[in-house]
């Protein structure tokens, strides 16, 4: 499945789920370091999994809720535009 196609599937969720009380995030890691990156681009990412993890999580504990559901988020908490 393309990145396009899991944003709109995320999208999706968002919408349909919405009524049901369920609020659906979707999450950019950021340029993090691990062997694929480092064996397919050459470079050692920007940020560890495990950072890039919490603040994951801190996003999705302190900003989604119902209002926010089908938000794109990069993993430093800013909004990314579709």
């Amino acid at each position: 499945m393309s990145k396009a196609a899991v944003n709109m599937l995320g999208m999706t969720l968002a919408v349909d789920l919405k009524p049901q009380g369920v609020a659906v995030g979707l999450l950019h890691p950021g340029f993090v370091a691990t062997d694929m990156t480092a064996k397919y681009h050459g470079m050692d990412g920007v940020i560890g999994p495990e950072q890039s993890a919490d603040d994951l999580v801190r996003i999705m504990t302190t900003q989604l809720s119902m209002e926010t559901t089908g938000t794109f988020w990069h993993r430093n908490g800013s909004v990314l535009p579709w």
